[in-house]
């Protein structure tokens, strides 16, 4: 039934589009006249190389004649055949014959058996892709053209070569000032790590020393990170030596620092034993002073 109708709805639209010789159909070792073609419709009407195409065929065979499906049909080079297809609505025989035409112009399909009889004489029409109006004018030869975009390129390409170098010495120069500073600034640090190394083994240590002995490894941790923090001697300077030293620093910075040496001196040169808690508080303090002098105003002061 869907084939009828699509047949039907075919030949209301697109009308009989090819035109067949009855004379010639029949069997290769029959009479002719076995049966008539009553309607043939092709989908699409207008097919292009390449492009699959439909033809359905309404036959009217005569009294006896079967007409059945087969696996038959020849192809040509220029021409496949898919498949057929037969559909019997009596009095009438449908025929879908399904293929794909490879060349242009007018052709007749080959002979496509269908048990009793032979379809032969099949003319089909097949359209070229190429836009036929142009065929007889050739284009004049013409230079070769560039590719799209070909004059960007060669600016692009060129301002990379006038570019490059300068970039590339430009980011050599960028990075060994960034290691130099990286290393510079690591190296500025490391006093100041040391400081708080020696500072947490000084105050495990604290609670088994005595007095003299714990503040005179105390002044050594003062003194040898300021020298190492500022590259001044400080290992040797006195009191007063400190104040002079340290005079650049902002606010009271100075005269905490001289503070602390002092407490130190003091202790030693007295034999004093100070408790442990004022011992881990001169410790605190020094690691305060000196946090000072690792961040915020105090990372950019020099003496």
């Amino acid at each position: 039934m869907k084939l009828t109708f699509l047949l039907v709805l075919g030949t209301l639209l697109a009308g009989p589009l090819l035109a067949f010789n009855l004379g010639e159909t029949g069997t290769a070792d029959s009479p002719k006249g076995k049966f008539s073609i009553v309607q043939a419709v092709s989908v699409p009407p207008v097919a292009t190389v390449g492009e699959p195409v439909e033809l359905h065929l309404t036959l009217l065979p005569q009294k006896g004649i079967q007409i059945v499906k087969s696996q038959d049909a020849a192809n040509e080079p220029w021409v496949k055949i898919q498949n057929v297809e037969v559909v019997h609505t009596p009095p009438y025989v449908q025929v879908l014959v399904r293929y794909v035409s490879f060349a242009p112009g007018n052709k007749t399909l080959p002979p496509i058996p269908l048990g009793d009889i032979v379809l032969k004489g099949l003319s089909i029409q097949t359209a070229s892709v190429l836009n036929p109006q142009n065929l007889p004018h050739l284009a004049p030869p013409r230079s070769p053209l560039a590719l799209p975009q070909t004059g960007l390129f060669l600016f692009l390409t060129l301002a990379a070569l006038l570019v490059l170098p300068f970039l590339i010495w430009y980011l050599s120069v960028f990075a060994t000032s960034l290691m130099k500073r990286l290393k510079k600034a690591r190296a500025r640090k490391k006093p100041y790590r040391i400081l708080l190394k020696q500072t947490r083994a000084l105050s495990q240590n604290a609670a088994g020393m005595r007095g003299p002995e714990f503040y005179s490894d105390f002044s050594i941790l003062l003194r040898t990170y300021l020298t190492g923090r500022f590259g001044l001697d400080f290992i040797a300077a006195t009191a007063p030596e400190f104040s002079f030293l340290l005079r650049s620093l902002p606010g009271n910075w100075s005269a905490d620092w001289v503070r602390l040496i002092r407490r130190a001196d003091n202790v030693r040169f007295d034999q004093q034993e100070p408790p442990l808690a004022e011992r881990l508080e001169d410790l605190q303090a020094l690691k305060t002073q000196a946090g000072y002098l690792e961040s915020g105003e105090g990372l950019h002061v020099d003496l």
